[in-house]
């Protein structure tokens, strides 16, 4: 039989001021360096480059900006707020354009065109 291997626990949590229910979970970037388990160096310039700030200055200071949706994503937020998907998509493109995005798409869409090109490439 194999001994299970106890890894640490790099999640902090703290009670959320606004729910008493919840609690806000947190790993800081040195908890995910320090245990090597999913994040390497090179990743990391990526979770930086993801920050919501970077975000921010990006919608900024671009000329266009597209945000994509997955399906997935919708439903889950959908099924969260207990709102039906679609006005989850809505409300979300919404708080979006109010920061300055110029577009919010659901991916669902481009996967169509995506199948319907391959298609047409196939049958060439």
């Amino acid at each position: 039989e194999v001994p299970l291997v106890q890894r640490p626990n790099l999640i902090k949590s703290k009670k959320s001021a606004d729910n008493p229910k919840a609690e806000i979970g947190q790993v800081t970037l040195s908890d995910c360096l320090a245990c090597s388990g999913c994040v390497t160096s090179a990743e990391t310039v990526l979770l930086q480059a993801q920050s919501v700030e970077e975000f921010l200055r990006t919608v900024r200071e671009a000329p266009v900006t597209v945000v994509t949706i997955s399906p997935e994503a919708r439903v889950s937020l959908a099924a969260q707020s207990g709102a039906e998907p679609l006005l989850t998509l809505q409300r979300i493109a919404s708080a979006l354009q109010t920061l300055g995005v110029t577009y919010v798409l659901e991916t669902s869409a481009a996967e169509a065109i995506a199948l319907l090109e391959g298609k047409a490439d196939f049958l060439r």
